[in-house]
């Protein structure tokens, strides 16, 4: 049998390790023995703070450790994820990327408008509309049977994080955006192993523009930004046929 892997899950913006919940349960079930390590965000120390500034910040203080056999992360996670790896803060030879980008300008106008708005929100008026949607979001997601326990997740974030953290979205631009580059990487073996995921329907990722990348993935027909929850075991079974964990 399989000895133990070490994966680090890095969350989607407004979420915490509960998001993985499903998933990490679906890859027990598909009888992966893993110790988790979950990196988890803190407030912006300034507005403007860049994402590569970020991810250096909080894999500093928060330790979580420097080699992992795989790093899953979802949304905001996944670009963190490639910061740090670009940076040298973390060595993996495995990387998940679920409903994820390489580029701010992979973003669906809907997402950088809302980014925008978010981002935007006076301090004194954005307790009130997080409350709002935390109130609002379980009764627009009825037939996600987490959608309750996400909108607490938005609820107990960093304070202002949901709101600032879309800056570090907004004008991140990774090194693997180039295709040519993306390409020149992968052969010369310096990038790890690269699973993509992603929903043709996300509303927040231009599908047709993340499919330009030479990259090969798991596909759901229809699926949206929340597939890493809704479609968690599909997702897990894939991990572990990818990587021959079985």
């Amino acid at each position: 049998m399989r000895q133990s892997v070490r994966i680090l899950f890095i969350p989607g913006l407004g979420a915490d390790r509960r998001m993985y919940a499903p998933l990490m349960a679906h890859l027990h079930s598909a009888g992966l023995k893993f110790q988790a390590v979950h990196l988890q965000y803190v407030s912006m120390r300034h507005r403007r703070e860049p994402l590569e500034a970020y991810a250096r910040r909080i894999f500093t203080e928060q330790k979580p450790g420097r080699r992992f056999d795989l790093i899953i992360g979802c949304s905001l996670g996944g670009m963190i994820a490639q910061s740090a790896i670009e940076q040298k803060l973390v060595h993996t030879d495995r990387l998940v990327l679920i409903s994820t980008t390489h580029s701010h300008a992979d973003l669906t106008r809907l997402s950088q408008i809302l980014g925008r708005v978010l981002y935007h929100t006076p301090g004194s008026l954005s307790t009130g509309i997080l409350r709002l949607l935390v109130r609002i979001y379980p009764l627009l997601r009825r037939s996600v049977s987490q959608a309750a326990e996400m909108a607490r997740m938005a609820a107990e974030s960093p304070p202002g994080f949901l709101f600032q953290g879309t800056y570090l979205a907004l004008n991140w631009r990774s090194i693997t955006r180039n295709a040519d580059k993306l390409r020149s990487i992968i052969k010369s073996g310096l990038a790890p192993d690269t699973f993509r995921v992603h929903g043709t329907s996300d509303p927040l990722i231009g599908w047709k523009k993340v499919i330009r990348l030479p990259l090969p993935g798991l596909v759901f027909d229809g699926g949206n930004h929340i597939i890493v929850v809704t479609r968690a075991d599909t997702i897990a079974r894939a991990i572990v046929y990818r990587y021959g964990w079985f």
